[in-house]
């Protein structure tokens, strides 16, 4: 069974941003204001979504931020 994050969790949420908006990338901060959790929090949030490759954690200027992966599902 593949992975795929609940409905309405922080990994949905941007999952679902990154879907309306392919161009962007979110950084740890971003994502903790735009979805009310702490940016403490966010990496381990997003971990199972990374490992499944729905999302991809890369470096940019010192930071990490978050993109779209491939093999996204339908959200």
């Amino acid at each position: 069974m593949s992975y795929a994050p609940q409905e309405g969790s922080v990994a949905w949420k941007v999952i679902e941003f990154l879907t309306t908006n392919p161009e962007e990338e979110l950084s740890r901060d971003d994502i903790a204001a735009k979805f009310d959790c702490t940016s403490g929090n966010v990496h381990s949030l997003l971990r199972p979504s990374v490992e499944a490759g729905l999302l991809i954690r890369t470096e940019v200027d010192d930071e990490l931020v978050y993109r779209l992966g491939k093999g996204t599902p339908a959200i």
